[in-house]
Formats: C-alpha cells, sequence, structure tokens
C-alpha cells in the first residue's frame, strides 16, 4: 500500500492538468482582472523563478480552492498575467506545471485522487478524466450510496494526468494524492 505525504484540492478543469505538488511560491492577489499582482512576490529573482505554463490557484479564507488558471506571461518580479483572470483578493499558491502549456495530454505522471466534495449526494457520480499515460478521455461512473469509501473505492487504482469538469457530473472538488517519495 501507498504512503501519501502530499494533498492537494482540485477543481476539475477541462485544459489544465493537475499540477505538480507542493506549490513553490504563494502570496495575496491584489491584481484585477487577467493578472496577479503582489508587491511582496519575487516572481523572477527569487528562488523559484515562475514559468510560462505554471498553474496559479486562488484559495478563500478556509483555504479552499475558488479558481485555477495558468501563467500565460511573467511581467515583472510582482506582475504575472494569467491566462483566464484570477479573482482577487484572494491568497494563491503556484505549483509547477505537469505537461507545461499547452498542457499535453500524455506522458506525464499521473495521480491517485479521491472524490471529496459533490453537489448532490443523492446520484450517481460520473468523473471524466484523462488518466497517466493516455490522451483520451474515460468517463468513469460509480453509484453514491452516501459512503464516500464506497464511492472513492472505484478510483483506488487510477491515475490521472487531467480530471475534466466536462463530463464530471456533481463532482466539484477532488483530493488528489502524493506518495511520498520514500
Amino acid at each position: 500500500m501507498a504512503n501519501y505525504n502530499r494533498v492537494l484540492l482540485w477543481i476539475p478543469n477541462d485544459t489544465i492538468n493537475i499540477p505538480q505538488f507542493p506549490d513553490y511560491a504563494s502570496g495575496f492577489n491584489g491584481g484585477l482582472g487577467p493578472n496577479i499582482l503582489d508587491p511582496s512576490a519575487k516572481f523572477i529573482t527569487g528562488p523559484n523563478p515562475v514559468a510560462i505554463g505554471d498553474v496559479v490557484i486562488t484559495y478563500d479564507a478556509n483555504n479552499f480552492p475558488v479558481e485555477i488558471d495558468q501563467v500565460a506571461n511573467v511581467v515583472s518580479d510582482t506582475v504575472l498575467d494569467v491566462a483566464y483572470g484570477t479573482p482577487s483578493p484572494l491568497n494563491y499558491r503556484i505549483y509547477r506545471s505537469n505537461g507545461a502549456s499547452p498542457n499535453l495530454k500524455q506522458g506525464y505522471d499521473g495521480y491517485k485522487f479521491r472524490v471529496s466534495s459533490v453537489s448532490d449526494i443523492a446520484i450517481n457520480h460520473d468523473l471524466n478524466i484523462i488518466a497517466a499515460g493516455q490522451d483520451v478521455e474515460t468517463v468513469l461512473s460509480q453509484a453514491w450510496n452516501g459512503s464516500s469509501t464506497r464511492a472513492n473505492s472505484a478510483y483506488f487504482d487510477i491515475r490521472a494526468t487531467r480530471i475534466l469538469a466536462t463530463g464530471s457530473a456533481t463532482v466539484s472538488v477532488v483530493t488528489v494524492l502524493g506518495e511520498a517519495d520514500n
């Protein structure tokens, strides 16, 4: 049985792969629209320079993910342009891309996962994924009986590179598991 020592809450997304984690930079986004503005950041000259394609996740006050985006341009040490427009003012974390931009689907490590939040516990939950080593979508379906253990048992041995929003009926958040290095 694998040992897990890293966890990432992930919102299903049609275009962005699950990133490498843990995060390597974090801060507070004071920018508006398609950029992140953080006067305390060192996006270029810091110990881990930000790269185009890296993944930005914003979090609410309870440390729950709000939005997932991708770095489109490193403007300066304190400003990043993002592809889709990250909400502010929110805390953010930056993760290394797992497939870079344009998010190649095949040939990158995948992660094991568990469904952690659903919008309706009384119905079946489809999860649309791209499994590690593949480039096609696969819809997994699991009847929900009120037990997260039963619903997740269908996914125990699958590694995903991407968990898509389209086709993932009622699944709002997935817990991604990172295995221990030992």
